[in-house]
């Protein structure tokens, strides 16, 4: 037998007053491990989705935008600024993200300073060299197909 009373949600505000409660039953106190996991878990998956929608949305609109040729030009450069990428980042994220955990762990926050800003310099450097190889690449391709 059940009751309803004037007050009790009903329809899809009674589903998501349900979802509401299990959810924060699953989750706990806001203060446990478990709690923050599952919360630092769901936000992942948030951003995630919305990365992988909004990446969509991207490829639909240049896709109509640039027409057939320019879209294909532009997967073409983007695929080989993406291989270009793989060297220059030189291993450094689980490096910096190991090493961060470390310092942090034993409260050395002038090494974990001096980690982030080698590893930038790192980055920016060899990135520029890549870059300025890749220009002198291009370059030395076109010059030589205008003289042909």
């Amino acid at each position: 037998m059940t009751t309803d009373s004037p007050t009790a949600p009903t329809g899809p505000v009674s589903r998501t007053h349900a979802l509401t409660t299990r959810l924060a039953a699953l989750l706990g106190p806001a203060a446990s491990l478990r709690g923050r996991l599952i919360r630092g878990g769901l936000g992942s998956l948030a951003l995630k989705l919305g990365s992988t929608a909004l990446g969509f949305l991207l490829a639909i609109l240049l896709a109509r935008t640039l027409g057939p040729e320019g879209c294909g030009v532009y997967a073409f450069v983007f695929a080989i600024v993406s291989l270009l990428a793989i060297p220059t980042q030189l291993g450094l994220p689980q490096l910096v993200v190991r090493e961060t955990a470390k310092a942090q762990a034993a409260e050395q926050w002038g090494l974990m300073r001096g980690l982030w800003r080698w590893s930038t310099l790192a980055v920016w450097l060899f990135s520029t060299s890549v870059l300025l190889l890749a220009f002198a690449g291009a370059s030395g391709s076109l010059v030589s197909a205008s003289m042909t």
